[in-house]
């Protein structure tokens, strides 16, 4: 889970039965006590890196059932939109919080 402003955010790691994860992610706003589900990636992914970076949550990588990914994807809280960014060298699946932080700042 990652907080991000007022609300937690949560991501699956890895979803079995299908790879289309993107419908999947939601938050969580305390004052309230109730999860929502956000808007949907642009590429269904598992087992993606997820950041935090001034206010914004990155997925970076992951699989989209075939093969790894080198997409990287911004999340702006305040608009409920995501947004392609420039996608990574290599293509990276099973990412850890620290590895999606060392292809961000690069």
């Amino acid at each position: 889970m990652w907080p991000v402003g007022d609300w937690i955010y949560r991501f699956p790691l890895c979803y079995f039965e299908s790879y289309d994860v993107k419908w999947l992610s939601c938050r969580f706003d305390p004052d309230t006590k109730q999860w929502s589900f956000i808007a949907a990636m642009t590429t269904a992914r598992s087992t993606v890196g997820v950041a935090v970076l001034n206010g914004r949550l990155y997925a970076v990588g992951g699989r989209d059932g075939a093969a790894c990914l080198n997409s990287v994807e911004c999340y702006d809280p305040h608009t409920n939109k995501w947004s392609i960014r420039c996608p990574m060298l290599k293509r990276r699946g099973g990412n850890t919080n620290k590895m999606s932080w060392k292809y961000l700042l690069k």
